[in-house]
């Protein structure tokens, strides 16, 4: 069976492509509804508003398609911080859909095209594609002293073992923004033990250890000193340290929150630290692609699949008449790839997926 010229030189370009990602940059169309309220009876800054408004909820919709579901949190509360710093640079093309004003309100589709490897490196430098199971496991055990309370350490106290108040706001904070996190002490009958020596038990790779105290000052005020390590487990070794003191007029609890709010940021950099590229598994799966009818239409598919986030690296395995199958390494599950290369908008592409391979019919 002889192949079509502009199948035949599909063939022969898909041989001598292998590759990892391709060196440009790559795009996506993205499209979403802004809203502006109009204040003045100059329109125009309310039309501006939702073209801004409709930009930030594309790029986080976008954004939250590449990261596990753990980063959530953290993805919502950081990226305004980046959109508001880079603007509407990265987008090459903007295009109004749809306006409409009603009331005091101006409502605008946009369709923006964006070159978004900014947000992949900010994704991969963040952590923030890294689901929480592959994160460091990190036990807590802080002695903890309130007013009118004696000291409480978990892992010294018979019975059922529980984390102090401090310890659980900590704990509940950490795992909010995606972190790996003991939110309970776990269950030990050993009793007069180290923590260190409970927290290799259970196998966690990281331990914050230390203490915090809160002294009324007279009135409602407070003043809070919290000491702190974060050591490997085993090993001992101390990769973060927080020694700070702190008065305000707040709670027990607020105080608490005010000192989590001080350090947390540094924290969850220092665990950061403590990921490996071999705690993150990777697999290896098949994609295909199929009723390709010329060299462009092989090529467009075949460049965003390699261009798609936990796309490691693509390899040709086999050619067979109008379909070219590729061995993939990927990061994450073959169905989070997909939707990955769902949310570039590729159009005239049916995505099927079975058992450990993926199919993309041409249409």
């Amino acid at each position: 069976m002889s192949l079509p010229n502009g199948l035949r030189a599909a063939v022969i370009l898909a041989a001598s492509l292998l590759i990892s990602l391709p060196a440009y940059p790559a795009e996506t169309t993205l499209t979403s509804q802004g809203t502006g309220i109009i204040n003045s009876p100059n329109i125009q800054k309310a039309e501006e508003a939702a073209k801004q408004d409709a930009y930030t909820k594309a790029l986080t919709q976008y954004v939250l398609k590449l990261v596990p579901q753990s980063s959530a949190y953290a993805v919502l509360n950081k990226l305004p911080g980046l959109i508001t710093e880079r603007g509407m640079q990265d987008a090459t093309v903007i295009r109004l859909v749809s306006k409409n004003q009603q009331l005091n309100f101006v409502y605008a589709t946009y369709e923006f095209t964006v070159k978004d490897d900014f947000l992949k490196q900010w994704i991969s430098t963040n952590r923030f594609d890294v689901a929480a199971e592959f994160r460091p496991r990190v036990m807590l055990a802080v002695t903890t002293t309130a007013p009118g309370e004696s000291s409480r350490e978990w892992w010294n106290s018979p019975g059922k073992k529980k984390y102090s108040g401090f310890e659980s706001k900590l704990a509940s904070e950490l795992a909010q923004w995606g972190e790996n996190i003991f939110t309970e002490a776990p269950e030990s009958r050993a009793g007069g033990v180290e923590a260190i020596t409970i927290a290799s038990l259970f196998k966690a790779d990281l331990l914050l250890s230390g203490s915090i105290r809160i002294q009324p000052l007279g009135g409602t005020m407070n003043q809070c000193t919290l000491k702190l390590n974060l050591v490997t487990v085993p090993g001992k070794a101390v990769i973060g340290s927080w020694n700070l003191s702190k008065k305000a007029e707040l709670p027990v609890k607020d105080m608490y929150g005010l000192v989590i709010s001080s350090i947390l940021d540094e924290l969850r950099q220092k665990i950061d630290q403590k990921i490996t590229t071999a705690s993150i598994p990777s697999f290896e799966t098949t994609i295909c692609i199929d009723n390709i009818k010329n060299h462009e239409s092989y090529q467009k598919v075949y460049d965003a699949v390699a261009s798609t986030n936990g796309v490691l690296e693509i390899q040709i395995s086999s050619i067979y008449s109008h379909s070219i199958c590729h061995r993939a390494k990927i990061r994450g599950t073959l169905d989070e790839i997909m939707q990955n290369f769902k949310s570039k908008n590729i159009p005239g592409v049916d995505i099927q997926i079975k058992d450990d391979s993926a199919r993309l019919v041409i249409e």
